[in-house]
């Protein structure tokens, strides 16, 4: 039964996690058609592109941008 509560709050974390990040990548992709007229694509194009051109991960940059607003300036 130990096994089976701790792969279930494995689970949990991992959807937690998962759940945090989209949300932040999504905020940033809107801010990012916001500010140059993109669409949903093209924005999220923009902020990978500024990922690997940073070797940074995705999630990382749109949670760098997301606590500092004035960091925009990295895409």
């Amino acid at each position: 039964m130990s096994h089976v509560l701790t792969e279930a709050n494995r689970t949990i974390v991992s959807l937690r996690k998962a759940l945090w990040t989209r949300t932040v990548i999504g905020q940033v992709t809107g801010v990012i058609m916001a500010q140059r007229g993109l669409t949903a694509d093209g924005a999220f194009e923009a902020l990978a592109r500024a990922s690997q051109h940073r070797n940074v991960k995705l999630a990382e940059l749109a949670r760098t941008l997301v606590e500092n607003p004035h960091s925009d300036r990295v895409l």
